[in-house]
């Protein structure tokens, strides 16, 4: 991946085609000139929470929430990590390959990012932040080329449709944007669904066995960004059980936001 190339074309289409935020803006810049300073444009790499939040000035759940946005908006791969096992991962993805529409582009169809003028950006060139009313990708009828990239099985709109089998399956779930980008960045490192759906019915089971409680469950959200899937889960019996395993079996599901069943209608057409 070329740096310069990479930030030309991530600064058009933050300026012509997406909002990004202020905290957005930060953790993105911070991660690309880490992954070109280490040499890692190409490649996965590690960095702690604790200098990511000195670097962009945000704090520990500005940081999740800026990130779970970038990985939602399709500009960053992130990989959680386990304590003591796995440190988390990120991955920047290229953009001038892509085939993100701009207001410029569509009214000359010959133009493309590549196009741009090959001035090295100054290092002021995020001196000046838009100010935003919204932090949501802007999605248009661009969405299936710019996807294309990603392969079938990683289209958005399949992915989602994929992920809500899971979400009704599993036993508590909440919260579907963070939940759904979480399925994303396991998806994009290798995860099949039949290996999540294998983890969510032996927690199932295990929560039949142990008898636990609506209100002990974990919820959807922080089950998957910690990677549920992977844990280990114990199905034998208690001596005593109530009827609280009964209710635990009855999933808790959320409803799905009506703007992102909106966001994956759009993608489908």
């Amino acid at each position: 991946m070329d740096y310069f190339k990479q930030r030309r074309a991530y600064r058009k289409l933050r300026e012509e085609q997406i909002d990004i935020s202020m905290g957005q803006n930060a953790l993105y810049r911070e991660l690309l000139d880490y992954a070109n300073d280490e040499g890692k444009l190409d490649a996965a790499f590690t960095l702690k929470n604790a200098a990511l939040t000195a670097l962009t000035g945000l704090s520990e759940s500005g940081l999740r929430k800026a990130r779970n946005e970038l990985v939602e908006m399709g500009l960053l791969i992130y990989i959680p990590g386990r304590k003591n096992q796995q440190k988390p991962q990120y991955k920047i993805k290229p953009l001038y390959h892509t085939n993100w529409a701009t207001k410029q582009q569509q009214s000359a169809p010959t133009q493309t990012p590549s196009s741009a003028p090959t001035r090295t950006p100054t290092s002021n060139a995020t001196g000046s932040t838009k100010v935003l009313t919204s932090t949501r990708p802007l999605r248009d009828n661009n969405f299936k080329e710019m996807t294309k990239e990603m392969g079938p099985t990683q289209n958005e709109a399949d992915l989602n449709q994929r992920f809500q089998k899971l979400w009704a399956l599993y036993p508590r779930s909440a919260k579907y944007p963070e939940t759904f980008a979480s399925y994303q960045t396991a998806v994009f490192s290798g995860v099949t669904d039949a290996q999540i759906e294998a983890g969510i019915l032996a927690y199932r089971r295990e929560i039949t066995a142990k008898g636990i409680g609506v209100g002990y469950i974990t919820k959807s959200h922080n089950w998957f960004a910690n990677q549920g899937w992977r844990d280990d889960y114990d199905a034998t019996p208690n001596a005593a059980l109530d009827n609280t395993a009964k209710s635990a079996l009855k999933p808790t599901v959320e409803p799905i936001p009506k703007w992102f069943r909106t966001m994956s209608a759009v993608a489908l057409n």
